[in-house]
């Protein structure tokens, strides 16, 4: 078409994205191609607004301005979103001779508006393999958010700061590295003291135990407090008290050191059943009975327990 022709030569995205109105307008490619023929022949600005864009002037040369090589969809559409949600990217773009695909991704993208001046862009425009601009700046960007740095960014008044800027969020994220890991170090190095002085105190306690235990040890096994009968037994030596833990299946040998320290003592019981009982003493200086058990620290019968309490109350101590 003729009209198609004019349109292409004149302005070459503009006929592009007329070509790819299915890419603006969400109708069947099919379709796109026949409208795209019918609707050629109408004034840029019209042509503009049929794909969603600004009808305005302003906005035919800002598309004049920019390369073919530079145009898709999806920065078309972008661009598009970016003219209306901010005043100042057409500002911006207005006073480029060439908007160029660098300046398109920086533009696009809002967080980078703030961060962008005339003077940067002009810049970028002149240089059309300036294309990592935008990835540079988002790079620190995320790096500086990793290391939650609360730094105050200037804009950018040209290509050679934004490369130190790079340069710099790169020096930070290395020191932000390494203070991390002295950090970890530190850490590390301060759990290691904490075991240690508790491995220390265990080894003190321990060897403050093992040298009570000794004492205790080194004392004459006590007289029984309460005599025996011929079926109440009084375990009157440390050999006694392994030999009933043996034989009855129980843990009374290591009753040895509360039968040393003075506050237990252990009797065998022969009848009316075997068991083993335990009496302690208590505050009121009295001895009472504590455990009553039959082997393997079964329960005892009701007989058993009644012939030991009478026991204890025939030499008169307290139940």
């Amino acid at each position: 078409e003729p009209w198609a022709m004019d349109l292409a030569m004149s302005n070459p995205v503009l006929a592009y994205a007329l070509a790819s109105s299915d890419q603006f307008r969400g109708t069947p490619p099919a379709a796109a191609a026949v409208q795209a023929r019918w609707y050629c022949h109408r004034k840029q600005r019209e042509l503009l607004e049929w794909l969603g864009f600004p009808g305005t002037e302003a906005i035919a040369k800002l598309i004049r301005k920019i390369p073919a090589e530079s145009a898709s969809p999806s920065i078309l559409r972008r661009l598009n979103n970016a003219l209306k949600a901010d005043k100042r990217v057409l500002e911006y773009l207005s006073h480029l001779e060439v908007v160029n695909i660098a300046i398109l991704e920086l533009v696009t993208i809002p967080k980078y508006l703030d961060l962008i001046t005339p003077k940067l862009l002009v810049e970028v425009a002149g240089k059309p393999a300036e294309a990592s601009i935008g990835d540079m700046i988002h790079g620190g960007m995320v790096i500086l958010q990793q290391i939650y740095s609360h730094r105050n960014i200037r804009p950018f008044e040209s290509v050679r700061q934004v490369c130190r800027f790079r340069e710099e969020a790169d020096e930070e994220y290395q020191s932000h590295v390494h203070r991390q890991e002295l950090a970890r170090q530190e850490a590390k190095r301060i759990a290691e003291q904490e075991r240690r002085r508790r491995q220390m105190v265990e080894l003190a306690a321990q060897m403050s135990a093992r040298e009570n235990r000794r004492k205790i040890a080194a004392r004459p096994y006590p007289e029984p407090p309460v005599p025996g009968t011929k079926d109440i037994l009084p375990l009157t030596s440390a050999d006694l008290l392994h030999s009933e833990g043996w034989e009855q299946g129980n843990c009374v040998a290591s009753y040895q050191w509360r039968v040393l320290a003075g506050d237990t003592y252990i009797y065998k019981v022969m009848a009316p059943e075997r068991a083993t009982l335990a009496i302690v003493r208590c505050a009121d200086g009295c001895w009472y009975r504590s455990e009553l058990r039959g082997k393997g620290n079964g329960k005892v019968k009701s007989a058993t327990i009644g012939a030991v309490d009478r026991w204890l109350e025939g030499v008169r101590v307290s139940v």
